[in-house]
């Protein structure tokens, strides 16, 4: 693997709700299709469980929303081409808006891929990677400690060379973080609003992590991108989390595209662990939720809950009766786990308003 120059040398949150996805063009050796292949022929695990284990663990009140969103897996669901390297500004933004609005739905997951920037700024000219390399992206955490992972496909030495001559090259520096090559530049959390770049709109610090040509880490300040290197290498992750894990396995067992998961939020009305949503695809939206408990007898109990309050029960955001907005319920319980999977009424990016809205099913 090709390896920056070295020296030596927490937590993201995902903000959410309605802008989305970045800019740029295309990276060398990306044919623009399909998962990127891991060293060995394997493809890099873009599931929501893979993308669990390339977040550091953290405590529950560290971690906020975890945020997943599988752009080449939405876009083989969708039938929209990942446009090729290369590609115009114009035909990646197309593709980005494609996936996020209309019967898109994705929701901004990190800021490796933020539409938010796309009018003015290029990661592939200012950092060497282009948005449609990006086969799935990842963050977790409370700002200002937020760490971010992607999986796609991406040109080591091209990434040097953009950062070492974009916005950050008088600030970057080039060290080795646990084994990690990392671009570093200005201070933990440091801002400068006459720096603004593709990675962040208000000039932040960045720590850009290349562990290998299929991943990208990111956080803000030292110790994100420490624990972004040591999960990365093998270290403990979130993946680790039995709660987290279970839900994410629920959620990939539907073959969602997107998704939120969180420890369960203080004054839930609802006993559980850990909770998920994601947002599934079969010619029709489809909403999965799935609780992570104690028990058996606390995901029974659960179970009826959630089926009561989906077909009777009401919205706390809206008002409206749950039964308007997701319609035929499937409520299965698993041992102490319980999945509902629903079909969505109206635009598929409301999905991704429910949790950051503390509605009453989590």
């Amino acid at each position: 693997m090709p390896s920056l120059c070295r020296a030596t040398r927490s937590l993201p949150a995902v903000v959410v709700a309605t802008t989305l996805l970045v800019s740029g063009c295309g990276a060398d050796g990306d044919d623009g299709g399909g998962l990127p292949t891991a060293p060995g022929g394997a493809a890099a695990d873009d599931s929501v469980a893979g993308m669990l284990a390339l977040l550091p663990p953290m405590d529950d009140d560290e971690i906020g929303i975890v945020t997943v969103s599988r752009w080449h897996a939405a876009a083989e669901a969708y039938g929209v081409p990942v446009p090729p390297a290369g590609a115009d500004r114009d035909a990646v933004l197309d593709y980005l808006v494609a996936l996020s609005t209309g019967d898109g739905g994705l929701a901004p997951a990190s800021a490796l891929l933020d539409l938010r920037t796309a009018a003015s700024a290029s990661t592939q000219e200012e950092f060497g990677f282009a948005p449609q390399a990006v086969a799935a992206d990842v963050s977790a955490g409370l700002p200002p400690q937020v760490v971010s992972a992607a999986r796609g496909d991406f040109d080591v030495d091209a990434i040097g060379e953009a950062t070492r001559s974009g916005p950050v090259a008088v600030d970057v520096e080039e060290v080795e973080v646990g084994g990690v090559p990392v671009l570093r530049w200005r201070e933990d959390h440091e801002t400068d609003f006459d720096q603004v770049t593709a990675l962040s709109p208000i000039g932040s610090a960045g720590r850009l992590g290349l562990p290998d040509e299929e991943t990208l880490l990111y956080a803000t300040d030292d110790d994100g991108i420490e624990a972004l290197a040591d999960a990365a290498r093998g270290g403990e992750s979130l993946a680790d989390d039995e709660d987290l894990a279970a839900v994410a396995g629920a959620l990939d067992a539907e073959d969602v595209l997107a998704a939120q998961l969180t420890p369960r939020p203080e004054g839930s009305d609802l006993t559980y662990e850990a909770v998920g949503i994601g947002l599934a695809w079969d010619g029709a939206a489809r909403v999965v939720l799935a609780w992570s408990t104690d028990s058996g007898s606390d995901a029974q109990a659960l179970a009826s809950s959630v089926e009561e309050l989906v077909t009777s029960g009401e919205s706390v955001a809206t008002g409206r009766p749950w039964a308007d907005l997701l319609g035929d319920p499937d409520v299965r319980v698993d041992g102490s786990l319980v999945t509902a999977v629903l079909t969505l009424e109206g635009a598929p990016g409301r999905w991704a308003t429910f949790l950051l809205q503390r509605e009453n099913l989590f």
